[in-house]
């Protein structure tokens, strides 16, 4: 696999003609610092989540198939071992605190160490005991000739859980709590790269990051609209999402940019832009993080770009140890 072939099955990076043709993101602006360090440099970290109850945080490894853990003393131990329970690149995640339980998006697409050509290019949604490690529930989307890749996920108050899918079918799929099986909410026809995914403070509206910007789903209805992006806002190129303080927070991969959008009263329109960091010199390929607060932590540099033209990765002395940022909302 290419380095661009990677880059197109991940979507995660978003680099394009498009933005290609944006003006730079203007002059550094770092409000970030480290928030802690993993040594596994070829780790391709994608997500982080945080367990309030202990205050640890758990990072994903698109690369190994596998979650480590990192405890408020800083301690870094594996939580999930290396494609425990069929687990495959680990991209989206999300802890239920009140259930005792990681959400996990995975799928057998990209980078994934041991993952050979004509594998099924299945996905699905794993659950794992937050204070064991051990799986709980997997509820797979796989099929001959069917092409799957979930990305990122939200959960409901209730417990319910919404995942982005992407590649063949945009779409977003629901797994009800209490359910047994991934359902498709709503088909996102015409958008491209379905990724980053917020629920609304009510409740009642899920953001869903694409290519070219953000579409809001009214989960009464399941009516798709586009966010408007007013006050000189560029929506283009989003990775990570969160709704926090009636605003969505966007991590912006190919521009090197964290950036707060407020939204007017519909929750239907970006009203301005406040850029939260910009152009930190340990970006990467910034990815997606956790609203903690009133701090975002999040990923500084997934390195999904650094493969030679073979698809071969780096060797280490050319890689940088996992990097987490924080910076204040």
């Amino acid at each position: 696999m290419t380095r661009l072939a990677l880059a197109l099955a991940l979507a995660l990076s978003h680099v394009g003609p498009v933005l290609a043709q944006l003006p730079p993101p203007g002059p550094p602006l770092n409000r970030s610092s480290i928030a802690f360090t993993i040594p596994e440099k070829d780790l391709l970290p994608e997500n982080v989540a945080y367990d309030p109850d202990t205050g640890a945080f758990y990072v994903g490894s698109t690369r190994k198939g596998k979650i480590v853990r990192v405890d408020r003393d800083g301690s870094v131990r594996d939580f999930v071992p290396p494609r425990a329970g069929g687990l495959w690149m680990v991209i989206g995640m999300k802890v239920d605190a009140e259930r005792r339980l990681l959400w996990v998006a995975s799928s057998a697409n990209g980078n994934l160490v041991d993952k050979g050509p004509s594998d099924p290019q299945s996905a699905g949604l794993f659950a794992f005991d937050l204070d064991s490690g051990r799986l709980v529930e997997r509820h797979l989307l796989e099929g001959p000739g069917e092409t799957h890749m979930l990305n990122d996920l939200v959960l409901g108050p209730r417990g319910d859980v919404y995942v982005t899918h992407m590649l063949e079918e945009a779409a977003v799929y629901l797994l009800g709590q209490g359910s047994d099986r991934l359902e498709r909410l709503v088909a996102l026809d015409g958008l491209r790269g379905p990724n980053g995914i917020a629920l609304s403070e009510d409740g009642r509206t899920l953001y869903v990051a694409h290519r070219t910007g953000i579409a809001a789903i009214d989960l009464a209805s399941r009516r798709v609209r586009p966010v408007t992006a007013g006050g000189g806002a560029n929506l283009l190129g989003i990775d990570g999402l969160y709704y926090h303080d009636h605003a969505l927070v966007a991590i912006h991969p190919a521009r090197q940019l964290v950036v707060r959008y407020p939204l007017d009263g519909s929750g239907l329109q970006v009203s301005g832009f406040e850029t939260i960091e910009s152009s930190h010199p340990m970006f990467r390929v910034p990815t997606t993080g956790v609203v903690v607060g009133d701090t975002l932590f999040y990923i500084a540099n997934a390195q999904f770009e650094s493969f030679d033209e073979q698809g071969n990765l780096w060797p280490l002395d050319r890689l940088y140890e996992v990097v987490v940022l924080r910076v204040p909302l």
